[in-house]
């Protein structure tokens, strides 16, 4: 996966304004928690520091933030998906599988938003939804459960979307220049992706595969499609059980 866009990928930053009232407390005993924030007054950048308490991998966690601003205080979610790493490490044979593992912690910065020209005062921090590599997850915020699952869904979709097209193009005995083919649908699709809302992950991984073709070259024959589409329908599926989290409690 190239460089530009695995971050955007495996850790998807998700900064979502929220009403107080939308947002439940936190009353499910959860795998992973906050056990450190440093900010500073007079800058708009946290860092948050979570700890897996649990005795399984996470694959992704939610992290509902309150920010008190002079005129009030805002609620912010910032959802964090390690699944797309996962699956990309566990293909490249590596010895750790990129999940956050039991007693190790991850530290997340946080660029607080500034309002009405104001700077953020204090911020508190916590985790709601917990996944585990083992499709089981802890939830104490319905929404954001549901915004995980949807984000894999999406991550699912968008490969097979693509892989179907770049099949297509691969099978076409007409056209000179099959890449060509699938690289002119494949931006359509992207077009169309950005123009809708809640297609950032459809449209992310199709910049990932566009590059992808692009680097390929124009020499790019069938057998050579057929094989990377393959390749991609494989990430779809490894990404299938991540995509079918069922609540622990």
């Amino acid at each position: 996966m190239h460089a530009r866009f695995a971050i955007a990928i495996s850790l998807l930053l998700l900064l979502t304004v929220l009403p107080s009232w939308a947002v439940s407390p936190d009353t499910v005993q959860l795998g992973a928690n906050v056990d450190n924030i440093r900010f500073e007054k007079g800058t708009r950048i946290a860092m948050v520091r979570v700890v897996n308490t649990s005795n399984k991998d996470i694959s992704g966690l939610n992290l509902s933030m309150d920010v008190a601003y002079p005129q009030g205080q805002y609620h912010y979610e910032r959802l964090l998906d390690f699944a797309a790493k996962i699956i990309s490490q566990q293909k490249a044979g590596q010895e750790d599988n990129g999940a956050l593992h039991p007693r190790t912690a991850v530290e997340e910065r946080l660029d607080l938003p500034i309002r009405g020209g104001n700077l953020p005062l204090a911020v508190t921090a916590r985790v709601d939804v917990v996944a585990y590599a083992d499709s089981t997850a802890d939830v104490g915020n319905d929404a954001a459960f549901q915004r995980l699952v949807d984000l894999r869904r999406n991550h699912i979709l968008a490969i097979t979307k693509a892989a179907e097209i770049i099949n297509e193009a691969a099978a076409d005995s007409v056209t000179p220049d099959p890449r060509g083919m699938a690289l002119t649908r494949l931006r359509a699709l992207l077009g169309q992706a950005r123009h809708k809302q809640g297609e950032h992950e459809l449209e992310t991984e199709l910049m990932v595969i566009i590059d992808d073709l692009e680097k390929r070259g124009p020499e790019t024959g069938p057998a050579d499609l057929r094989r990377y589409a393959t390749d991609k329908v494989r990430d779809s599926e490894a990404m299938a059980p991540h995509a079918a989290l069922r609540r622990s409690r």
